[in-house]
């Protein structure tokens, strides 16, 4: 049997909520928010994907608006928070994030919750711990977010640890307007470099 693409399907949904959930080895994702706003995911855990496909989300926000992500375990979950599409006004706090999957040919890149979307803007996270935070190019650029005292070491310790990707935050072309404030960046022995720049 196939198994669904995601485990909860928020869509063309207004005031709605998930608390207190176990989720497991889902599709695409585990929580979908679609064409919605005012939506509330919070209390829970959220453990790998179904068959270790490409895409492991944990959830994924897209054409949505003023939602709050809050309090939730990530655990073998690639990339925990993916907002994909116009995923706007989206408070992300005290989540906490272990043991990325990331299985698109390459098992030694580290993921974190990635910005992969257009229009994307006035974003929050505050109080995570994430391995990493991204803001691809790859469909656009998200601005005006804010990353508030979160705690970011780039870097997983062993036995999982990741050889690629190993930064606390990657910030591509059209990535504009982002306030990174207050925010414990890196680990002690593994980061060597405080500020790095391109040789022109």
């Amino acid at each position: 049997a196939t198994k669904p693409t995601s485990g909860v399907n928020f869509y063309n949904c207004y005031n709605c909520w998930v608390k207190n959930i176990r989720s497991l080895n889902s599709g695409r994702n585990h929580i979908y928010i679609g064409q919605s706003a005012h939506v509330e995911v919070r209390d829970s855990y959220f453990y790998a994907a179904a068959g270790g496909g490409n895409m492991i989300y944990g959830i994924e926000p897209a054409e949505t608006s003023d939602n709050l992500i809050e309090n939730n375990i990530f655990d073998q979950v690639g990339a925990p928070i993916v907002y994909n599409g116009g995923a706007s006004g989206i408070v992300a706090g005290y989540n906490f994030n272990w043991n990325p999957i990331f299985v698109s040919g390459n098992s030694n890149w580290m993921v974190g919750p990635t910005l992969h979307e257009t229009g994307g803007h006035m974003n929050l996270f505050e109080g995570n711990y994430f391995n990493e935070l991204s803001s691809d190019n790859q469909h656009g650029g998200s601005s005006l977010v804010t990353a508030f005292r979160n705690w970011i070491p780039g870097n997983l310790p062993p036995p999982n640890q990741k050889t690629q990707a190993t930064w606390s935050f990657e910030l591509e072309p059209t990535s504009r307007v982002w306030n990174i404030i207050g925010n414990v960046l890196g680990t002690s022995g593994y980061h060597t470099g405080y500020e790095t720049a391109p040789v022109l």
